[in-house]
């Protein structure tokens, strides 16, 4: 899917944009709210298509391959920046704690409970939502499974905790911006429509809706840069905004298909998961240590954030990624006994 891969590269550009310019009243954060609904849609497909293939979901199977695919990079930003604590007002002990709650992926947890400065790692609080997602949504679709849930069920309960959280943003959102219970409700709906993307009336997954997405995710960021929006409202709009654009890059075609499927596009996609761990830091030390006008700090830390996620991608993902394929063929074709017949009907499946 080469459009979602230019998506992908949408939101990494929105995010870039906001840290570059932090004064600015430009809602970038929006794009993170991009990553986590296509991130549900995507490890949704994922699972569902395991379950049509074996009647199961292999969950350590799942969790090992998701530690293989985003450590190894979160690991190696996090060792140089770990070791630049003096460009900050901090001691290395802040760095040391600040580096271990970005490894345990509990940064969401530690914004939301505490006034702790993350410094260079800020930002990974969305990396732990998405970790804590990985945890938890397996679980309930794999229990929603074995118990023959009909679809229209499993999208309900889906769509229903969705809602409850995307409730709680509006509530508590401006307050408490990190929070995983509250920020979970794009995750979810991108879950719910992988469930249901199969059998939606072609009319929600074409071209007009995409488009119509595009304008409200459009409106949405525009509200909130001029004051009309408050972040607590903006994001539930944008969220349901960007969903018909996910469906029409998983399933359509059409000019803006084409356009996010554009090679130098998704190849920002493709590294948007680097691109995300360095430019942040990268642009915070900048700015310490370059003294220029923004639009050239943004300019800088542009190319060294591009340069170092491409190194990333050939240096540290490619060859992890590599030893997990050839891991799992060992284990593959190691003889194992012949599973027993499931007795779960297909209706559990996203066909029913």
């Amino acid at each position: 899917m080469p459009a979602l891969d230019g998506l992908r590269a949408a939101a990494v550009t929105l995010v870039f944009v906001t840290h570059a310019f932090p004064s600015s009243t430009f809602p970038g954060g929006l794009g993170v709210d991009v990553f986590f609904v296509i991130s549900g849609f995507l490890i949704t497909r994922i699972l569902l298509k395991q379950w049509r293939e074996h009647l199961t979901i292999g969950l350590k199977r799942f969790w090992f391959g998701r530690l293989v695919r985003l450590y190894p990079p979160l690991v190696a930003m996090v060792a140089v920046f770990a070791s630049l604590y003096a460009f900050l007002p901090s001691s290395g002990l802040h760095s040391a704690v600040n580096a271990t709650v970005a490894l345990t992926h509990t940064a969401n947890i530690v914004a939301t409970v505490t006034d702790q400065d993350l410094g260079y790692f800020a930002h990974t609080w969305s990396l732990a939502m998405e970790e804590q997602f990985y945890l938890v949504w397996p679980l309930l679709l794999r229990a929603m499974l074995q118990l023959n849930l009909r679809r229209r069920w499993m999208i309900a309960i889906t769509v229903t905790i969705a809602a409850a959280s995307l409730t709680g943003w509006l509530l508590t959102g401006d307050a408490l911006p990190y929070n995983p219970l509250t920020k979970a409700g794009g995750i979810l709906l991108g879950c719910a429509a992988a469930i249901a993307v199969d059998h939606l009336p072609r009319a929600l997954r074409s071209q007009p809706a995409a488009w119509t997405g595009v304008a409200v995710f459009t409106a949405a960021c525009v509200g909130e840069s001029t004051g009309w929006l408050a972040r607590s409202v903006s994001l539930p709009i944008a969220v349901l905004g960007i969903l018909p654009v996910v469906l029409h890059c998983a399933t359509g075609r059409g000019p803006l298909v084409t356009a996010l499927s554009w090679r130098p596009v998704v190849f920002v996609g493709v590294i948007s998961y680097a691109l995300y761990l360095w430019h942040y830091p990268v642009l915070m030390l900048l700015r310490r240590v370059v003294p220029a006008d923004a639009w050239v700090v943004a300019l800088i830390g542009a190319a060294v954030s591009l340069a170092l996620a491409a190194t990333t991608r050939r240096y540290v993902e490619r060859p992890a990624l590599a030893w997990r394929r050839r891991l799992l063929a060992r284990h593959d074709a190691t003889p194992r006994a012949e599973a027993p017949t499931s007795r779960v009907e297909a209706v559990g499946s996203p066909t029913s």
